[in-house]
């Protein structure tokens, strides 16, 4: 057999690895593959565990030819960048394609298609796969078994990789079908989750899709693993007033490094001797602009204060902004806990629990039902209607904090929970409470999230030391801590970076290169190994 240069192998030789190959390596894991980064079967390359191949395979194709490798860019052991050119259809290469891999707990792999023509284009790509499954066996049994990537499912006799059907073929291979990837100007590569502006939208709710499919909640909680989101503003500051320099790139480059999800905050009123002003902008106006700015993450507020807006505005901007980010809306609410924002408002401190009820009842009604019947203290609605409804049969809703409720009333009427950092001892206590609360409710999964300040210090070996309602801490052991989180149930770390002494960008690099690999979001548009609750009716 012949190598990626050209070298005999002789069949009675043991095979040796040439200058040809990459290796990274991570613990008992080791991927060993080509320049150009794909595996082929027939020489020593693959994915390997303990000395067990268990990916022999692994091969990308653009408009159905082999890229021209161009050069390999390793920073790590364990973690490498692939780059080559698309063969041209004229005189010049016009795409390039960048192949980040990780390896770790299993391995990772994100494409980037460079676009270096002036228009846009649309470029197909396919995945083939293989995998050598002879010695992996569940104990007592003779089937061959994969665990999915995304989910943690066990597969029999069957491999399934990034949302990509199960297909495996007589020979042993699985050859995933031709994605389209549409690939802009400017480095821009993206697969089309935001509708197009000409394309109807489904504004009174005729078409609207199961709450148990849920795609923003599918990426922000696939159930049985932790996700990592953002807290706008992603920088860190002193005092109350972010500067917002580089805001939207910076929401651009947590979704590029794999934050599941990116946190807006409602602030009104600027109280200098209480906390910040978050990220300034209007929720709904900011929430406009990523629906447009951003692809696939899933869009959040942390936490839109109910009590000081009137329901019916509240459902009219959360619906708008469901529709015009094609689906990805997650509504965080709050009581409220700035004194001094409810006189401004002419609303009374001491009332504002029972008005948050009052206000999410009136919420969900007039997105769940078509022309419905109201009698609330908030207002009377006959004959009329509320549009535009959301993509799904209604918006996930997740409640920060207590808010001065029951918890049996959060968990009857709340999609998930956002809550601050106690100790693990006693999160793992509101976690395991939280999960006996909302079992019961159909079999289905409520999320539960906590919001921790971070900041990340340069040296990766630096102990944790406790920050106001968070960390300094340097990366190794964030990333234990992380871990245990994840054991005790944590289903989202949503981080803020609001205590940073380093820039955000250089930390979210960091996080990207050696945490972000160990808690991807879950796959866009897939339903996890838990589902959220359907509620009966519309």
């Amino acid at each position: 057999m012949t190598d990626e240069v050209g070298a005999v192998i002789e069949e009675t030789e043991p095979a040796v690895l040439t200058e040809a190959t990459v290796t990274l390596v991570e613990g008992p894991t080791f991927c060993v593959s080509g320049t150009s980064g794909d595996m082929e079967a027939e020489v020593p390359q693959g994915l390997f565990f303990r000395d067990m191949r268990v990916i022999s395979d692994w091969q990308i194709r653009v408009d159905g030819h082999r890229p021209h490798h161009l050069t390999v860019l390793s920073q790590d052991p364990y973690s490498t960048t692939f780059v080559s050119r698309v063969p041209p259809h004229g005189a010049q290469s016009e795409v390039l394609l960048e192949r980040r891999r990780y390896v770790g707990e299993g391995m990772r792999e994100d494409l980037r298609l460079r676009n270096l023509s002036t228009r846009p284009m649309t470029v197909p790509v396919s995945l083939r796969v293989g995998a050598d499954f002879a010695d992996v066996f569940l104990p007592g049994t003779s089937t061959p078994t994969v665990r999915h990537p995304e989910h943690g499912l066990r597969v029999p006799g069957a491999l399934s990789l990034a949302g990509l059907p199960s297909d495996p073929t007589g020979d042993g291979r699985l050859r995933a079908p031709t994605a389209p990837l549409t690939c802009s100007p400017e480095d821009r590569m993206t697969q089309p989750t935001v509708p197009s502006a000409d394309a109807p939208v489904d504004v009174e709710g005729e078409a609207q899709r199961p709450f148990s499919e849920h795609a923003a909640m599918a990426r922000a909680y696939p159930g049985g693993r932790m996700t990592v989101g953002a807290i706008t503003p992603l920088e860190g500051f002193d005092g109350p007033v972010p500067s917002l320099a580089g805001h939207i790139e910076r929401i651009q480059q947590a979704e590029r490094a794999g934050f599941a999800s990116v946190w807006v905050r409602d602030v009104p009123l600027l109280d200098p001797t209480f906390g910040d002003a978050g990220q300034v902008f209007d929720p709904w106006v900011y929430l406009g602009l990523l629906s447009a700015r951003t692809t696939s993450i899933t869009l959040g507020t942390a936490s839109i204060v109910m009590p000081l807006r009137h329901p019916l505005h509240t459902a009219k901007a959360a619906a708008s902004v469901d529709q015009l980010s094609g689906g990805r809306l997650l509504l965080g609410v709050a009581t409220g806990d700035r004194p001094v924002e409810f006189p401004a408002f002419g609303q009374d401190l001491g009332g504002r629990a029972e008005r948050f009820r009052q206000s999410l009842e009136y919420f969900r009604v007039v997105l769940e039902h078509r022309f419905p019947h109201v009698e609330s203290p908030l207002g009377r609605m006959r004959g009329t209607d509320l549009l535009p409804k959301p993509v799904y049969r209604r918006i996930p809703v997740l409640m920060t904090g207590r808010g001065r409720q029951d918890v049996r009333w959060i968990a009857d009427n709340a999609d998930g929970w956002l809550y601050y950092t106690p100790p693990l001892q006693q999160q793992a206590e509101n976690i395991e409470r939280w999960r006996q609360l909302t079992q019961g409710d159909g079999g289905g999964f409520k999320p539960y999230a906590q919001a921790t300040y971070l900041d990340l210090t340069e040296n990766p070996l630096a102990l944790p030391r406790r920050i106001h309602q968070g960390f300094s801490v340097g990366r190794v052991s964030f990333l234990a801590m992380m871990r245990a989180w994840q054991d005790i149930g944590i289903d989202q770390l949503m981080i803020n970076f609001k205590h940073s002494r380093r820039p955000v960008a250089e930390v979210i690099d960091e996080l990207a290169e050696h945490v972000l690999p160990h808690f991807p979001p879950g796959r866009f548009g897939a339903r996890g190994e838990h589902r959220p609750v359907e509620r009966t009716g519309r």
